[in-house]
């Protein structure tokens, strides 16, 4: 009989009735509207397993309380009874082909597991920053760097939507 948990690396639809242990790298939440009171449209959450690969969690507004309290950043978690979708995000944040559902069936149950890794940045060397075979721009990274120029606010206009976009320039400490 094959083992409860399976690894994010080998996660698709078809698990549905599977477990894993993964830790949570960041946890925030979508508003609503820009800029209009506290209403969240969802909850995200960026995990990783054992193997240090990573996975998306999507949390809809209506199940956000169930989990707010539980899932923290740094925290880590046996989860089971989760769906697995197409990461049909166009700005990824990680490079899975699938993302992790949580509904109202979902378990979430914190454990104290020592050795389990702490992988809780995603860099990318400014060398591979400079080379845009190295970098998919529809992905989210970490960068350490310093920060030594920032440009005034624009307003554009992007899907129809009116937005702000800020440039800034870094530099590489080495």
């Amino acid at each position: 009989m094959p083992s409860m948990f399976i690894a994010v690396k080998n996660i698709k639809p078809e698990h549905q009735l599977r477990a894993i242990r993964v830790r949570a790298v960041r946890v925030y939440e979508v508003p609503e509207k820009r800029g209009e009171g506290q209403a969240s449209k969802s909850m995200e959450v960026l995990f990783h397993d054992e193997e240090g690969d990573y996975i998306h969690a999507s949390i809809i507004k209506k199940d956000i309380g169930k989990y707010k309290d539980t899932i923290k950043e740094g925290k880590v978690f046996e989860i089971k009874n989760f769906m697995a979708s197409t990461n049909y995000y166009v700005y990824k944040i990680t490079e899975h082909g699938f993302m992790l559902k949580f509904n109202y069936r979902t378990q979430v149950k914190e454990i104290h597991s020592n050795g389990f890794p702490c992988k809780m940045f995603r860099l990318k060397s400014f060398l591979a920053l400079k080379d845009p075979d190295d970098v998919n721009d529809k992905e989210l990274i970490d960068v350490i760097r310093r920060v030594i120029e920032i440009y005034n606010p624009v307003d554009k206009i992007i899907g129809g939507k009116a937005t702000k976009l800020i440039d800034f320039q870094i530099e590489d400490n080495a």
